[in-house]
């Protein structure tokens, strides 16, 4: 290789390492950006179950809860990605869910990815997702994506009389992607549970409006609000894992450009030297003749 192809390969080295460390910025803005919200949807998420805790003490929940059958027809929800970059985040996804459904006892699955890359994977796989969604990368569409998604879910649970519905997406914890699964329904009436539990307050929670729009307005907002929380879990597990995948990219182009940089040095000392030989071979060549 000569030393123009060598200096053309590491100024097109050092470019992509720029891409790949401008990539590796904006990824990590992003995990702080997805996190914090992920912070105030808990926030929100223990008021909601304040509200709960509320009807229960009332005397409320327990009535309003149904039993599902002993092997139930099961709905799940797989939240994936859109974006590349990401190794096997899709592929992990899928897996982990065929192999929970495999212990669980269960009559029928249906699946709704969201994510089009996950989707595909799904039908591929012979799985055949009865919806899919795409993914947003921004936090203000994330409310409609998980409001039409439980629309979606609501007309697939009737149509199909789906008794348990259950989320799969990623999760980041420390320094790894970890796949978590969240139960949307049945709804979870034993975390209210007062026997267990107490109102943290000292006053009695008194409800003045009617127990039965409460209650309604209550799941839907717990509903809406954790798929919200598992879509943004899932964005900031994504770009962590694309930082990481960058910071190791970042570091395998610095060792190529420290090895190029080298051979480049080497070659070029080598061109010196080989010029320099020239010279005094031809200059004691002239000596001789005179």
């Amino acid at each position: 290789m000569t030393l123009e192809q060598l200096n053309r390969q590491i100024e097109t080295t050092s470019d992509l390492r720029n891409i790949v460390s401008t990539m590796k910025m904006l990824s990590s803005v992003s995990v702080n950006q997805y996190m914090t919200a992920q912070q105030g949807i808990s926030d929100y998420l223990s008021v909601l179950y304040d509200g709960f805790k509320a009807l229960n003490v009332n005397g409320y929940l327990n009535t309003r809860i149904g039993k599902t059958s002993n092997i139930p027809k099961t709905l799940a929800v797989l939240i994936g990605s859109d974006n590349g970059l990401v190794g096997s985040f899709n592929k992990n996804i899928l897996l982990t869910a065929k192999k929970t459904f495999k212990t669980y006892q269960t009559e029928e699955i249906t699946y709704i990815c969201i994510g089009r890359k996950l989707c595909a994977m799904a039908q591929f796989s012979g799985l055949n997702p009865a919806e899919s969604f795409p993914i947003s990368n921004t936090i203000e569409e994330i409310a409609d994506i998980a409001s039409q998604l439980l629309l979606k879910i609501e007309q697939i649970k009737n149509k199909r009389k789906i008794e348990r519905v259950v989320l799969f997406y990623n999760q980041k914890e420390e320094t790894s992607a970890v796949i978590q699964s969240s139960q949307l329904i049945p709804f979870p009436v034993s975390l209210f549970d007062t026997t267990k539990k107490r109102w943290r307050e000292r006053a009695f929670p008194y409800i003045s409006m009617d127990f039965h729009q409460l209650f309604l307005s209550l799941i839907h907002e717990y509903l809406t609000t954790l798929i919200s929380q598992a879509i943004i879990s899932s964005l900031a597990c994504e770009h962590y894992t694309r930082m990481i995948n960058m910071q190791q990219a970042e570091k395998n182009i610095d060792d190529s450009l420290e090895e190029l940089n080298l051979i480049f040095a080497q070659n070029r000392q080598t061109a010196i030297t080989d010029e320099l030989i020239d010279i005094i071979s031809g200059a004691n060549s002239l000596k001789k003749k005179k």
